[in-house]
């Protein structure tokens, strides 16, 4: 499944309306307000430049000049800074919330609280604002904590604004987008505006080592058999050049038990912590195939669990990141099982990077208290800007009570060079930027140390979750380099290791040529990172901690594309194939994992987790907890963590760093025993609490406030409970949550949904309190009237979707964007909308957090023609909002537009004189309708045809004309072709590069002509079947020689079909399977002649063959048959291939269109179609989740179809929602 929901955004018409609604929150706490500092006028020619704003790797591209002024560069991130004076403060803050002393501690911001303290001021935030307007930027967002405001723009606007070009650059064969000199701002706006976080394309590095396929072999041992890469869809593929060995031969690869017994997970399994209650975010790139976590958690054990995705902005779709996303989601779960994942993911676009976008919307939004990311970039490289961004998000983090996870790099001590490279290290001892902040964890890596004996630590057998380690296994650092000077199993530079190292160059200026930058420091050493080991360096030292990464050595099972398949032997599910991967970006997501155990015991939102855990350290005895000594994996150790005290982190060229007793630079303070760290957290016992609510009134319409007062009372207090209080709104679990403030909330509450429920309180507990909840009260909500809003949407020239703000070209790609929301703005609303086009209807689609993204070609079946369109939509309403329609919401203008290619081809490239030849012809063109009109042919410049009409209901592939000529010259003529255009499409003259070319070799004509006639047995047949082709060769005139020669079959566009074939008595015979013709449809083929000694080659005459796709089977099924109303429904459909013993037979991927029927009424579509991806076996699958409308649902599947396999429908499934419709 890739859905997910589509995560809203502030956005007004004015925004004097959007500051004050995010001001008016904020102004609220307000208490002693900072002073303004934007005080001078805003004067364009008082300038300052932001030194080393530009991109570095830019010097080492090729600049292909500037781009067109009118590219679009969405989603701009201009940064705000504090004043001197907050910065301080702020430090000092974060310091009091882990000082049990404190009466701030543990007093964890919400975003809206953190912009108070330490953001810029109303009026200043209006001024930047302003400024930004003037130059024409759109103010898509303005960030709850005040750190940045998101722009849309164009490059002619950013050239403006910030007197900086957008530029195209081609680097190791790609093509980005940048600004190709430092940004510049107005000097009266430097004291708030620290800058702009990107204007390019260029992305973060993914800390994954090399993906590796392994299959269950001859053995009946998993080994690995390929390498597994993503290709240019982000789909995965299979490398064979990618080998692994080890050195003994041996291969253990981590599943789930595995990982939970090593680092003593398992006691607090057992005892129910599990990480429920619990959320962990993760930042994403790419959407999922929610079926690999079905199949990764359903092999490996784990109990149900579905990941929520949210989509922040376009779904960024399937993207090579999909084989992070997947590790991520998969072992933060396999730690964590219990806990609720949230995968925030964003779209990169022109100028911002989707992990920034991902990582800042987590952190503004405050969705999880725990979170991680797997990507990374070093501090040299990030800049000043980047730095900034990710220190000032962290430290937001901290304050809101988030801990922040960040992987630290598979590099080793070469932060700024590839893990793979054909040359050696580059840039020296450098750390990544993204991990080397004070105010978030950085995870590295070990490698589990055997030392040979395998079977001291791991069983002969699986166990029935595939698990089969015996305990602990001793760590060394994580070291799988390779140098291909000194290897022969290497031909690059491999430098997978684990990244630390010291900060040193989070303050960098670059100097102008390729990676030339001076490294002016690192981030100050943190008061909490002390203890024995920890350099006396003055800086940011890290990792901090560490888990497995050696995906070479025992790397971390992983389900994705559908890679994860078993068999079952004697009752017992065997895993036959599956990927392992390694790196860093499996440490993060696992420790992530580890500390929602933590918390589950000690209470949620626990920040910056570096003051306990190195204060946890300190108290230990490093020498009783070396994890080399620790050989008896039966031994049950008290220690926290395992000093990893054996091992470097140096790559080819560089020396690293050593491990040693206690901290060190390669693995921090070691792995974890996370049932220890658990029971060690907080020192003592928590105090008990009861929680009280009060209502001022029990009844109002849907998004008016109700007064609440809401008290935390705790046994034997020295401090007020601390944290939030969610609301339980019936079975609608925590739809909202109120901050506590000295134990108590009084307010407003305006999101309560709507319905007739007892609403209670249920505060978490901190690390000082535990959980109560409160007494039930009756509430009575009515819904409250609704509002739609339609969006168009193209894409651009990069293939991203943009608001559309202006006519399109015919064939463009479109897409609406239809929100929903209540007249309060209060509450995400459900449901589902009527589309219509141009008044007529077009569809339905569900709305999900009052929103849905669909694409035009979803909707109607032609492309949208010349002329101006109007779009409406019709809300069916929910339980909290009325129904309501908008029946001309928006309108989208399409211009006449160019044809992609004129197309001539013909059978032969050589041919004789005077014979004739045929060709073929289309014109290729964006979008579902084809090019009507004529077309003209040219031979060498000269016109040989007359104006040939275009058939135009043929397939969008097919041939739209045939043209016979003789040729009366020899020599080589290049054939080509004019195009009249019609009212979609410009005309192409034949001398421009949309018209293709065809070059053909005339020879003389030797020896007597001949005749060539093809026949066959089957001229219809089915995927999987044959057709026999009969040729005849026979002379103009008898009485000649015998004839000799061969006899090919060539397709239309010359391609060999089978053959050659030598003639007996003239005739030759072929056997052809399917696979041979160029696809599924009609193919016409003809068999060509050879000629020999005395006879001249001929061709036959153009014969048709039909292949027609086989139906494969589908089947429906949903997770229960009654569920009540606002519950989710999980439909999973299977797609069976009905074939077999034909290895050029593929399994019927595709899409899948899900269609229900409520309460007798007509089918209508659930949402688009869906892609398949490949189940657990020789089969495709899609899951769909979903909330389906109350009454009596009729579901079914369609399969649309791909290649050999036709559409297939389901059969239908009954899903009561509710109590059921009766007529």
């Amino acid at each position: 499944m890739r859905l997910g929901v589509s995560l809203p955004k502030i956005r007004h018409s004015l925004v004097p309306c959007l500051l004050a609604t995010v001001l008016s929150i904020a102004s609220s706490a307000q208490t002693a307000p900072n002073p303004s500092r934007i005080q001078s006028p805003i004067l364009e020619t008082d300038r300052i430049t932001l030194h080393s704003s530009s991109p570095a790797w830019t010097k080492a591209a090729r600049d292909a000049g500037a781009v067109d002024s009118n590219l679009s560069l969405d989603r701009i991130l201009v940064l705000l800074q504090p004043s001197a004076k907050q910065s301080d403060a702020l430090k000092l803050y974060l310091d009091d919330l882990q000082n049990t002393d404190s009466k701030n501690y543990h007093q964890w911001l919400t975003p809206e609280q953190y912009a108070q303290k330490f953001g810029p001021t109303d009026a200043d935030m209006q001024k930047v604002t302003d400024w930004l307007q003037s130059h024409g930027f759109k103010i898509s967002e303005v960030a709850a904590g005040r750190q940045w405001i998101e722009v849309a723009g164009t490059a002619a606007q950013v050239r403006t604004a910030f007197n900086t070009e957008i530029h195209k650059y081609h680097l190791n064969g790609k093509d980005y987008f940048a600004n190709a000199s430092d940004v510049s701002l107005p000097r009266a706006l430097s004291s708030v505006v620290r800058g702009v976080l990107s204007l390019n394309n260029f992305q973060k590095r993914s800390f994954t080592s090399h993906g590796v396929l392994v299959s269950r072999g001859t053995s009946g041992k998993l080994q690995p058999v390929a390498g597994v890469v993503p290709d240019s869809k982000g789909k995965l593929t299979v490398d064979p050049s990618y080998t692994l060995t080890t050195g003994n031969g041996s291969f253990h690869f981590l599943a789930p038990g595995d990982l939970q017994k090593i680092y003593d997970e398992t006691p607090l399994l057992t005892d129910g912590n599990n990480g429920r209650g619990v959320s962990i975010a993760i930042v994403g790139r790419t959407n999922i195939e929610l079926s690999d976590v079905h199949s990764f958690r359903q092999i490996f054990g784990l109990s149900e669990n579905d990941p929520e995705v949210l989509i922040n902005g376009t779904d960024p779709g399937i993207t090579p990141d999909e084989l992070e996303a997947d590790l991520d989601l998969e072992w933060a779960g396999a730690s964590a099982p219990g806990a609720k994942l949230k995968f925030v993911t964003s779209s990169s676009t022109a100028s911002t990077d989707g992990v920034d976008l991902s990582a800042a919307y987590i952190v503004d939004h405050r969705i999880a208290p725990i979170m991680s990311t797997s990507y990374g970039q070093c501090e040299a490289f990030l800049g000043p800007s980047g730095n900034a961004f990710y220190s000032s998000l962290w430290q937001q983090a901290a304050a809101e009570g988030i801990t922040a996870f960040v992987s630290s790099g598979d590099n080793g001590a070469a932060g700024c060079d590839p893990a793979a490279y054909f040359l050696p290290e580059q840039y020296g001892k450098m750390v990544s930027g993204l991990a080397s902040t004070p105010y978030n964890v950085a995870v590295g890596g070990t490698e589990l140390n055997e030392n040979g004996n395998d079977s001291t630590y791991w069983s002969a057998n699986n166990a029935a979750d595939q698990a089969s380690v015996l305990g602990y296994i001793p760590e060394v650092t994580w070291n799988e380099t390779c140098d291909p000077r000194t290897s022969t199993s290497c031909s690059q530079y491999i430098n997978y290791s684990s990244s630390g190292g010291p900060s040193n160059c989070s303050d960098v200026t670059q100097n102008g040529s390729r990676f030339n930058f001076t490294c002016n420091a690192g981030y100050p050493k943190p008061a909490w990172q002390t203890g024995v080991g920890v350099p006396n360096d003055g800086v940011r030292d890290l990792p901090d901690v560490s888990l497995a990464a050696a995906g070479g050595h025992d790397g971390y099972l992983l389900c994705v594309e559908g890679s994860c398949q078993t068999t079952t032997v004697n009752g017992k599910i065997v895993l036959t194939n599956a990927v392992v991967v390694g790196g860093t970006s499996a440490a993060s997501p696992s420790m992530a994992g580890i500390l929602a155990l933590v918390e589950q015991k000690n209470g949620q939102y626990q920040g910056q987790a570096n003051y306990t855990f190195y204060q946890l350290a300190a108290a230990e005895q490093a020498a009783n907890c070396n994890a080399s000594q620790r050989v008896d994996p039966t031994h049950t150790s008290q220690c926290i963590f395992n000093d990893v005290t054996s091992g470097n982190n140096g790559v080819p060229n560089l020396t690293g760093f050593n491990a040693g007793t206690g901290y060190d630079l390669t693995t921090g303070l070691g792995s974890v025993s996370a049932a220890n760290l658990a029971a060690n957290w907080n020192t003592g016992r928590k105090h008990l609490t009861e929680t009280f609510l009060w209502a001022s009134r029990f009844k109002a319409q849907h998004g008016q406030p109700i007064d609440l007062n809401i008290r935390v009372h705790a046994s034997r207090a020295s401090s007020a409970p601390t944290g939030a209080v969610a609301l339980e709104a019936g079975s609608n679990r925590y739809p909202t949550s109120v901050p506590l403030t000295h134990g108590a909330f009084s307010g407003p509450v305006a999101s309560l949904p709507a319905g007739h429920y007892l609403l209670t309180a249920h505060y978490g507990g901190d690390g000082t309190y535990s959980q109560s909840t409160s007494n039930p009260i009756p509430i009575d909500i009515t819904p409250e009237d609704s509002k739609i809003t339609v969006i168009p949407y193209n894409v651009n020239l990069v293939g991203q979707y943009l608001p559309t703000t202006g006519p399109i070209t015919f064939g463009t790609e479109a897409a609406l964007q239809i929100n929903v929301q209540g007249l309060s703005g209060q509450g995400q609303a459900t449901g589902s909308v009527t589309i219509t086009v141009d008044g007529k209807n077009a569809g339905t689609a569900t709305i999900t957090a009052g929103n849905v993204f669909v694409t035009l070609d979803s909707l109607v079946s032609q492309t949208l023609s010349v002329g101006t369109h109007s779009f409406g939509a019709t809300y069916s309403g929910d339980t909290s909002f009325h129904a309501s329609s908008s029946p001309h919401a928006a309108s989208i203008s399409v211009a006449r537009g160019y044809v992609g290619l004129t197309r001539i081809s013909s059978d032969l490239q050589t041919v004789a004189v005077g014979a004739p030849l045929t060709f073929y012809i289309s014109v290729l063109a964006p979008g579902s309708s084809r090019p009507s009109g004529t077309v003209q042919v040219y031979d060498n410049g000269a016109a040989i045809s007359g104006p040939i009409a275009l058939a135009t209901n043929v397939p969008s592939d097919a041939v739209q004309a045939e043209f016979v000529h003789a040729f009366t010259t020899t020599g080589t003529h290049i054939i080509r072709l004019s195009y009249s255009g019609d009212k979609n499409f410009f005309p192409v003259a034949p001398d421009e590069f949309r018209s293709s070319q065809f070059f053909l070799t005339v020879n003389s004509a030797k020896g007597a002509a001949t005749v060539t006639q093809i026949s066959q047995s089957n001229p219809t047949l089915t995927v999987g079947g044959t057709d026999t082709f009969t040729v005849s060769v026979a002379p103009q005139k008898s009485g000649g020689a015998a004839l000799t020669g061969t006899v090919t079959l060539v397709s239309m566009y010359n391609s060999i079909i089978a053959g050659p074939v030598a003639l007996t008595n003239g005739k030759a015979s072929f056997v052809v399977p399917w696979s041979k013709f160029l696809n599924v449809g009609t193919s016409e083929l003809l068999a060509s002649y050879s000629g020999d000694a005395n006879y001249a080659p001929s061709a036959s005459g153009n014969i048709e063959t039909t292949v027609n796709p086989a139906t494969p089977a589908i089947t429906l099924s949903a997770d229960a048959s009654e569920v009540r109303a606002g519950a989710t429904s999980e439909l999973a459909v299977i797609v069976k291939p009905t074939l077999s013993g034909d290895s050029s037979i593929v399994l019927p991927f595709g899409k899948v269109q899900f269609y229900d029927a409520v309460n007798g009424r007509a089918p209508q579509p659930l949402g688009p179609a869906y892609g398949l991806t490949q189940g657990n076996g020789n089969f495709t699958t899609f899951l769909f989740a979903t909330q389906l409308p109350a009454g009596h649902n009729v579901i079914t599947a369609r399969y649309l179809g791909n290649g050999e396999w036709g559409p297939a429908a389901s059969n239908p499934v009954v899903v009561l929602v509710g109590r059921a419709h009766r007529d």
